[in-house]
């Protein structure tokens, strides 16, 4: 599997959570998130992830067939958001064009990276990674990033600090922090903006929609199936020592933990292996810093994740064990709400999507 655009995460990001993880329990979701952000710190034990002798790329959803996703074969869909990124970058290219800037399409696919193999919700990744959040999966993700250079590096190395700035402002428009931001979250602007929308024709399927696929986790969490099954995992968790009312409070509590460690002003060592970008809202009144890739935490902070990692894997394997009964149900209950929500609402869908 190759790394995946800004762009093409932000879509996969988008189907996988509301089609194939609305109890937001799944492991998947952790460890997509991490490699939307840049990743974690790297363990003094990394190694290579654990990989599936049959990987879970089968996934079964009425709502992924209604928008021509396809989600049931891990190869097609790989090649899916592959072709999307390739028509997204020629569309930027005319567009930056349209700007007076030149701009060679970025062929995103030819970055090595993740396997596509690897089950995040097998037993094994649970072993070897827990949720996926002190230890780090995406090490070769990262090395690949590093090695990588963006075509159109040199000509921006080129242009005044004037003309670079007008440059990203066409490519990326509006900026985290900008009155541009979505209500719920950051919505990509300027040429990549315009692409990612008009390439990803479901992402208006998602905005119309917003509140009814809201509604579809609440029933879906709200099940009387989900809801016994999540009691059992919790009483299944206390039983091996770890409490916790659900996965999603098991990975927040890791989460927020692990949090705590790396945002210490003194947790990392300056060694220049990370990406990073500053930007300013428009009222000028905030900063913000993006890190992408790992960094090398002081010896301190790696001990004190490397604590936290051991911890991460034992909730995890036990997680694994306690949610056997969850994960018989849960698929069929997921295909039942997504199914009557196309039943109610698919000629509207078609017609959005133009069909």
């Amino acid at each position: 599997m190759s790394l995946r655009s800004p762009r093409s995460l932000g879509a996969v990001g988008c189907v996988l959570v509301l089609l194939a993880g609305a109890c937001g329990s799944s492991s998947a979701g952790t460890s997509s998130e991490v490699a939307a952000q840049g990743g974690t710190a790297e363990p003094a034990t990394a190694a290579a992830p654990a990989t599936s002798s049959e990987p879970s790329g089968t996934i079964e959803s009425p709502l992924a067939e209604l928008l021509g996703i396809p989600l049931n074969d891990s190869d097609a869909a790989e090649h899916y958001f592959n072709d999307l990124d390739r028509q997204a970058e020629v569309k930027i290219a005319e567009c930056m064009l349209t700007q007076g800037f030149e701009y060679q399409a970025v062929d995103y696919s030819q970055i090595g990276g993740l396997d596509s193999k690897i089950d995040f919700e097998s037993r094994e990744f649970a072993a070897e990674y827990g949720f996926g959040i002190a230890s780090n999966p995406f090490e070769e993700s990262f090395e690949a990033v590093k090695s990588f250079t963006d075509p159109n590096q040199e000509y921006v190395e080129k242009l005044t600090e004037g003309e670079r700035d007008a440059y990203q402002t066409a490519l990326s428009g509006g900026l985290p922090g900008s009155s541009s931001d979505d209500a719920r979250g950051f919505k990509p602007s300027g040429c990549q903006g315009n692409a990612f929308e008009e390439v990803n024709a479901f992402g208006e399927v998602f905005e119309q929609f917003a509140d009814q696929f809201e509604e579809i986790k609440q029933a879906f969490d709200a099940d009387p199936r989900i809801v016994g099954a999540t009691t059992g995992w919790s009483s299944c968790m206390g039983e091996a020592g770890h409490s916790y009312s659900d996965q999603a409070s098991a990975e927040g509590d890791v989460r927020r933990r692990y949090d705590s460690i790396v945002r210490s002003p003194d947790a990392f060592a300056d060694d220049g292996d990370a990406k990073s970008s500053s930007v300013v809202s428009e009222d000028g009144a905030e900063v913000k810093e993006f890190v992408f890739g790992p960094q090398t935490l002081n010896p301190e902070f790696q001990a004190q994740v490397d604590e936290l990692a051991v911890e991460e894997r034992a909730i995890a394997r036990a997680s694994w064990e306690c949610s056997e009964p969850l994960r018989e149900i849960e698929d069929d209950v997921q295909v039942e709400y997504e199914q009557r929500f196309v039943d109610q609402n698919g000629a509207v869908i078609g017609e959005a999507l133009g069909e």
